[in-house]
């Protein structure tokens, strides 16, 4: 991909998209979008909010599903035990729908 004069990338460099520019365009902000919510929050850069259950990744490259307490500053595995050495996190994906 190269850089347009405006900062944009352009998709058509090497023939990656096929797309009108339009349907690229929309594709290419749902990509941006997906990857920044999926994207692993370092603990330094951002706290999840109070009791959410996130992903978290410690620096023993465990990973846990774990809850963290803003009111205590601390995180809770599942099984409720403290953990430590938490690195980074993101937030779990929503539960699936299920038809009724």
């Amino acid at each position: 991909m190269t850089k347009l004069r405006d900062g944009s990338l352009n998709i058509y460099a090497k023939g990656l998209f096929h797309a009108p520019p339009d349907d690229a365009r929309l594709m290419a902000i749902e990509l941006l979008q997906l990857r920044k919510q999926t994207r692993l929050i370092p603990v330094e850069e951002k706290l999840p909010e109070d009791c959410e259950r996130c992903l978290v990744y410690m620096s023993n490259d465990y990973e846990v599903i774990a809850s963290y307490f803003a009111t205590k500053g601390a995180w809770k595995n599942d099984s409720g035990e403290y953990i430590a050495n938490v690195t980074h996190w993101m937030p779990l994906p929503p539960a699936p729908e299920v038809e009724k």
